[in-house]
């Protein structure tokens, strides 16, 4: 409650949407939802669930809406019969009272702010569209638009769901009852637990389970923590490939490529760096040796003396040494290129690909497996580029 009032308030002075959402979920949402007292689904709703004081002159209003046929009009032209029907049993059953609660309300701008962790979009019109119908839904001029509002709640709620786990249409299938009461639909269960705080659950809930699609939250988590320092610079193009062992004014480049992505580290960079000041440092003792061998002997002569040439650091920087090689084979097996450790065109171009494209790719693998939808707990999976196919198991 106390969130959605900070972030109404600093909405109506003009703050941004994505601002007043960075300021005052973190801290609060994390104790928000540790505090609220979830209920059980089966049980019947009463004041104490709801959270607010019942208003039969609500109930009343968001009943009128359906006798009225207004109900589908609310919900938009994109709705579907079967959100609709899931909508009005979810009202029937809580005697058309209102689903949103300030909990409830709270947890819907979180999950529209924290969404892109499901590779889905939303802009800052999206929340503060959310924001002016939670506000209208406690503060409207009289109960039909406080009724108008909740309703509306509930097709954004809807909406939201099907961007995060792709068509319903699956999910609206009775489920089965622990206890005597009667089976209820699966997203009506939902969508009561989201009214009263508990979205984060219901979100996860319609996300795809596909083992890939979670390997693929994991990748995008990580390609958006790059994105957020500034992703990498390109590799400079040249006519010749940068082979192991070459010197190259890429070198450093390139160096600075793969630790962007995690397959060099700056330890490794550490590691070499110390190696080479401690062969600098024993060839310098080397030579301190043989020159004082030399100066010592009588017959010595001095065009012949033995010095050691210490190794030139600027040289050694630009070497494409083994560590470096190794890290690039690294990536070339990742992405599907010659493993050889040579800085080729087609290397180079995997190499220049932004992190902006790389989030735009796996969002849209992501969007995949939502249209994709359950394939249950065995299936073949043929991956044409690479010529494989997999057999998967529970």
């Amino acid at each position: 409650m106390k969130v959605f009032r900070e972030y109404t308030t600093a909405l109506k002075a003009g703050v941004s949407a994505a601002a007043v959402m960075l300021a005052v979920t973190p801290a609060a949402f994390a104790n928000h939802h540790n505090d609220t007292a979830q209920t059980s689904v089966e049980s019947p709703v009463h004041e104490a669930n709801l959270q607010i004081e019942v208003d039969s002159r609500m109930a009343g209003a968001v009943q009128d809406l359906f006798i009225q046929e207004d109900f589908a009009e609310l919900f938009g032209a994109d709705a579907t019969e079967g959100e609709l029907m899931l909508a009005r049993s979810a009202y029937a059953q809580r005697l058309f009272e209102p689903v949103w609660t300030y909990d409830g309300v709270d947890g819907l701008l979180e999950a529209v702010a924290s969404v892109g962790r499901y590779g889905v979009v939303m802009s800052d019109e999206d929340l503060q569209r959310i924001s002016i119908l939670a506000d209208r839904r406690f503060t409207g001029g009289d109960a039909a638009d406080r009724a108008r509002a909740d309703i509306l709640l509930t097709a954004e709620w809807f909406n939201l769901m099907a961007r995060i786990g792709g068509p319903l249409e699956n999910m609206g299938e009775a489920t089965a009852s622990q206890t005597n009461a009667p089976a209820r639909s699966e997203l009506v269960v939902l969508l009561e637990r989201s009214g009263q705080g508990d979205i984060r659950s219901s979100a996860e809930h319609v996300a795809p389970q596909a083992a890939q699609f979670q390997m693929l939250q994991a990748e995008l988590e990580r390609y958006q923590m790059i994105e957020a320092r500034g992703g990498w610079m390109a590799i400079p193009d040249a006519d010749d490939a940068l082979e192991p062992g070459m010197t190259d004014a890429r070198v450093p480049a390139l160096r600075e490529r793969m630790i962007a992505e995690g397959y060099y580290t700056a330890g490794d960079l550490l590691e070499r760096t110390t190696e080479f000041f401690a062969q600098n440092d024993a060839v310098e003792a080397e030579s301190v040796s043989v020159t004082t061998e030399t100066t010592l002997t009588e017959d010595a002569d001095s065009d012949l003396e033995a010095e050691a040439e210490a190794p030139d650091f600027n040289e050694w920087y630009i070497t494409y040494d083994e560590t470096l090689a190794d890290a690039v084979e690294a990536f070339q097996e990742q992405h599907g290129l010659e493993i050889d450790g040579v800085l080729g065109p087609n290397t180079l171009e995997a190499l220049n690909e932004s992190v902006d494209s790389k989030v735009d790719r796996i969002r849209a693998a992501m969007d995949f497996w939502r249209e994709q939808g359950d394939m249950g707990e065995r299936f073949v999976w043929a991956n044409v580029p690479s010529f494989t196919a997999e057999g998967w198991a529970n």
